[in-house]
């Protein structure tokens, strides 16, 4: 299992494009699923420009095999796996072949208690996973205000730019491609502006 200490490398790994049906596991702290899931939702989809669709593993087994039929996403995120029993890894097991469709893969979003759960019990599954096993290290992926304001001075010098000018652009629809926009619209909490 490869450790992993950003999303943008998580990103990189895993590609937010990935040609053909492709999925990968990221192995968190129990506390943290929930919010590794929706950063992930929102990452993927901005840089990627497609559907993501978060589905938990709470809800009962057959029900979430058919959202996920039955989803028109392009990227499945799917987390909270933490009360499965053994019968339900066997069923995922099972339902592999299912999720091996057009749509662009997933993620797994799981803790290393279920991780080990997945390799005992969804052997057909974790060998089709292959190597795309990832431990996100949490500790060192989020920024705190001093390093968030040495990005933004960065990437004002980047682009010759000030925040201001950049949401301006961005309320205009003017602003470039380029993903280092995208994340300094993230970084001011302007997420809203990002075009889809």
């Amino acid at each position: 299992m490869l450790t992993i200490n950003s999303t943008d490398k998580l990103l990189q790994r895993i590609g937010t494009q990935p040609n053909g049906n492709v999925w990968s596991v990221i192995v968190v702290p129990l506390s943290e699923v929930e919010t590794v899931a929706e950063e992930l939702q929102d990452l993927i989809g901005i840089f990627a420009e497609c559907e993501i669709e978060l589905i938990s593993a709470k809800q009962s087994h057959q029900k979430m095999l058919e959202t996920i039929i039955n989803t028109s996403a392009e990227y499945i995120i799917l987390f909270e796996f933490e009360n499965w029993h053994q019968e339900n890894w066997r069923k995922l097991d099972v339902f592999r072949s299912h999720l091996d469709q057009k749509k662009k893969g997933g993620i797994l979003i799981l803790t290393i208690n279920s991780v080990k759960q997945l390799l005992s019990y969804s052997p057909n599954f974790a060998s089709w996973l292959g190597g795309r096993v990832y431990r996100l290290n949490i500790g060192e992926e989020f920024l705190n205000n001093e390093q968030i304001e040495k990005r933004l001075k960065a990437l004002q010098i980047w682009s010759g730019l000030s925040d201001n000018e950049v949401i301006e652009i961005a309320k205009n629809n003017q602003l470039p491609s380029d993903p280092e926009y995208a994340e300094w619209l993230v970084l001011l909490d302007r997420e809203d502006l990002i075009e889809r």
